[in-house]
């Protein structure tokens, strides 16, 4: 087994705190998770973001319908509808991921987003923290802070997640019987 939090490794199967970092270890979820891999992340947000994508240009269509037919419409208020399906859509994603602890991509692909530390679902707020200020600073350094998860000793952990204290996993497949 391995701490979750800091990735010390070996931990033994009966301990119940890490030897190195002290954070509290649920053994179970750990024997049921392990971290996802780069690779699958990628395709993941790939997924993520087609959809999205989609979805953003369908309320696009909407909303140049909606501002054609009105011309009478002044540059702020076309203005507002644009900050308006934006910001319906990051909430719209923020929600379904904190109600269901994956995207709609990391679904597809058996992945899922747990507390690092414990592997408990993620909180809304984790979500609000990882999804915002922690793609925001990725993307400001970028790549630098999606590097980190092509790193195994990060345990595949971008900058964000390691700010909201998550990390995407994939179930474990049953072993087989020796």
């Amino acid at each position: 087994m391995f701490c979750p939090s800091c990735g010390f490794n070996p931990i033994p199967e009966q301990a119940t705190t890490c030897p190195k970092c002290k954070c509290t270890l649920n053994a179970e979820a750990w024997s049921v998770y392990r971290p996802a891999s780069m690779r699958l992340r990628f395709l993941a947000a790939l997924i993520d973001h087609v959809l999205i994508g989609l979805l953003a240009s369908g309320a696009t269509q909407w909303a140049l319908a909606y501002i054609h037919t009105h011309k009478h419409l002044r540059p702020h208020q076309t203005l507002l509808i644009g900050v308006l399906q934006t910001s319906l859509l990051l909430i719209a994603f923020v929600l379904v991921t904190s109600i269901f602890s994956t995207t709609p991509g990391k679904s597809l692909l058996g992945l899922k987003i747990i507390h690092a530390k414990d592997g408990r679902p993620i909180s809304f707020w984790q979500v609000v923290w990882r999804e915002g200020v922690g793609r925001f600073l990725c993307m400001l350094f970028l790549p630098v802070g999606y590097v980190t998860a092509g790193l195994k000793h990060y345990r595949f952990r971008t900058v964000a997640d390691m700010l909201a204290k998550t990390i995407v996993v994939k179930k474990r497949s049953p072993r087989a019987p020796h």
